[in-house]
């Protein structure tokens, strides 16, 4: 199972309604629309703040589409203005957003799509930008077809919640976690509205800092299925099958831990996910960190799981001058996550460097393997 709660027939799914800032200027003119459906084409110069960007020297090849849009100069303090997309980003065109109702009567926002072009870089957010400076992200998760509705279950109302918002901006964005806490966020749409704005979001130019950051992989421990051939993977300890696989590489290194969070599925509780530790200078990415003392590294790991994984213990092996591990020399980590009384099932890398971990990951983490250098 893949652990994904499916809302819509058309393979979308909606994971989250957070509110992410209130009160904020966005900036910009006046740029009025339908009172149901999109912004003007082409709006007008007063439409924007710094309507035309200085030319600005930039890498061959980094910029994806704006729908049209006129992008602003790279400054951050521009008001109303977020990154642009990346050359290798899905773009869309957005329009028609529309109050309506679900089959349950629920109120929904509707908004037709079409994928103008297709990119490697996919998963969005929705941005909901109300005329009262509040704005909500829902997150998408799942492929997108290449046209078609997108309905969002928003709530109007609630206890302690502001009412919702007349005039509203909607358009796609894309996180890239993968740079951690600087993770660029792009506008992958144009803007489409529903009743009247008066400020609508901007692209924006990459900063020289921006460009050069943004221009490189991510780190490996948090970049994806990239090194497929390197390494050859152990069996899977837990559910080989449910979730998808998530390969985390670093060539020529050591795995030296783990960083972890907790999760739980169809009543059990056990691993909500985990990043691979591969330097001791490795930035956080969440709290719970165990990790191997200087001159040791991962050699293999005890994993107790019903049907998924539910904990671990790492066993640490010495680092022999040519790279390789002496199981010899070694000693074991405390068990973490959720252990009971389960027998643990043994994952070994018989003495070869453990260079990455393979994760069957959905919802929560059902199935690790090591990978192991050749």
């Amino acid at each position: 199972m893949n652990n994904i709660r499916t809302k819509f027939s058309c393979g979308l799914f909606v994971a989250s309604l957070a509110c992410v800032g209130c009160g904020s200027d966005m900036g910009g003119g006046k740029a009025p629309g339908n009172a149901i459906g999109q912004a003007p084409a082409n709006p007008q110069p007063g439409a924007f703040v710094n309507a035309a960007a200085p030319a600005e020297p930039v890498p061959p090849g980094l910029y994806g589409d704006t729908g049209g849009e006129e992008v602003a100069a790279a400054d951050p303090s521009l008001p109303g203005t977020m990154l642009r997309g990346r050359a290798d980003d899905t773009f869309y065109a957005i329009s028609n957003a529309r109050l309506g109702q679900d089959r349950f009567g629920r109120p929904t926002i509707m908004i037709d799509y079409e994928v103008k072009k297709n990119g490697t870089h996919n998963g969005i957010g929705v941005v909901l930008h109300g005329d009262d400076g509040t704005e909500r992200t829902v997150l998408i998760l799942g492929a997108m077809q290449g046209h078609g509705t997108l309905p969002i279950e928003i709530p109007f109302t609630g206890p302690g919640q502001r009412p919702f918002p007349k005039n509203i901006e909607l358009f796609f964005t894309r996180n890239d976690p993968r740079y951690g806490q600087n993770a660029p966020t792009c506008k992958d749409s144009n803007s489409t509205v529903i009743g009247t704005m008066q400020k609508l979001t901007r692209p924006r130019n990459w900063t020289k800092e921006e460009q050069a950051r943004l221009s490189q992989p991510p780190p490996n421990y948090a970049n994806a299925n990239v090194h497929t051939g390197v390494g050859t993977d152990t069996e899977v300890a837990g559910d080989a099958t449910g979730g998808l696989p998530q390969r985390y590489v670093e060539p020529g290194g050591h795995l030296l831990g783990l960083e972890w969070r907790g999760g739980e599925w169809d009543g059990e509780k056990c691993f909500g996910g985990l990043v691979p530790v591969f330097k001791r200078d490795q930035p956080a990415t969440i709290p719970a960190r165990v990790i191997a003392k200087d001159g040791y590294a991962v050699g293999g790991v005890q994993v107790q799981s019903l049907r998924f994984v539910d904990a671990i213990r790492l066993v640490f092996h010495k680092i022999k001058p040519d790279g390789t591990l002496d199981p010899a020399d070694s000693y074991e980590s405390e068990w973490f996550g959720f252990p009971g009384d389960k027998a643990p099932k043994v994952l070994s890398s018989g003495g070869k460097p453990v260079i990455g971990i393979k994760c069957q990951q959905g919802a929560i983490l059902n199935g690790l393997a090591l990978v192991v250098g050749n």
